[in-house]
């Protein structure tokens, strides 16, 4: 089953088949997304927009194994574009990204 927020079927195409490989990286980044989330939050905050775009940029990398596509495509809109765009719409952008964070973090796996 694919959902648009964790699809394993497009992991396993990343990871050239490897279930436990998919597992293991998705596992992998369900720890670091609460990190994740908290620089986000901080550095958006202290309006530090080369900590946020760092941040991005992880998250956008990890993006490439983990079969997260609705994410993927936010972080990606984002990387590259953060430094000049109008607070406003950043915040707004941030706002969607952090609402699919929450989303892979309740799911926590991969749909059956």
């Amino acid at each position: 089953m694919s959902s648009s927020i964790l699809d394993f079927q497009c992991a396993l195409k990343a990871v050239n088949g490897n279930k436990q490989l998919a597992n293991d990286l998705l596992a992998t980044l369900l720890k670091q997304l609460d990190d994740y989330k908290n620089s986000i939050q901080s550095s958006l905050t202290r309006f530090e927009k080369q900590q946020l775009q760092d941040t991005i940029h992880k998250i956008n990398g990890a993006m490439r194994y983990v079969g997260a596509p609705t994410l993927a495509e936010k972080v990606a809109e984002l990387d590259g574009e953060i430094l000049s765009m109008a607070d406003r719409q950043l915040s707004d952008k941030i706002t969607e990204v952090l609402a699919e964070i929450d989303k892979i973090i309740k799911l926590g796996s991969y749909p059956e």
